[in-house]
């Protein structure tokens, strides 16, 4: 398993992290949230949140007056799967705006797919329960294109899932 992602949990994370996680949230999702939201994910075993981080840089003056670089590591995106016992739910995913359509959604989406099955409180489920159910909105392009590209199939369409007249595609993805 590549390092580039790590699992969180509520005794490893502090309030700047969750903030963090509420802007990528927020900015991505139309239900807005706090930081309640991501306590309550992270305190309930069910849910395994990973994420993954980057490095900024940004040029500041010392106080010598001189131009130094300080570099800053910030969470990148994160995904939350949902443990139903039969399978899992792809519970959300996201990737702060500001790093978007670089790569970041896929890596985290296949090395949290690898990590979740590598993890030894699952090594006894069987394929099936091994399974990752997602759903989608349907005009969310770049998602669809993304789970297909790793292997998720269409199975079905949950009409007026999102709304009036939007409707989500179900996917899944097995794990024979």
């Amino acid at each position: 398993m590549k390092k580039d992602i790590y699992e969180l949990s509520i005794n490893n994370i502090d309030e700047s992290k969750i903030k963090e996680l509420v802007k990528i949230h927020n900015e991505n999702f139309k239900n807005k949230v706090e930081g309640s939201y991501f306590k309550d994910i992270l305190g309930n075993n069910l849910y395994t949140v990973y994420c993954t981080n980057c490095i900024i840089e940004n040029m500041v003056r010392n106080i010598e007056e001189n131009m130094i670089t300080e570099k800053e590591e910030k969470i990148s995106g994160y995904i939350i799967y949902y443990d139903t016992f039969s399978c899992f739910d792809l519970f959300e995913i996201a990737v702060d705006k500001e790093f978007q359509n670089r790569g970041i959604g896929n890596r985290l989406l296949v090395n949290s797919m690898s990590a979740l099955f590598d993890n030894e409180k699952y090594e006894n489920r069987t394929k099936e329960e091994k399974s990752i159910l997602l759903e989608v909105d349907e005009n969310n392009f770049s998602a669809i294109k993304l789970y297909r590209k790793n292997n998720f199939k269409e199975i079905s369409v949950r009409k007026n899932y999102y709304g009036t007249g939007q409707n989500a595609l179900i996917m899944i993805r097995s794990n024979d």
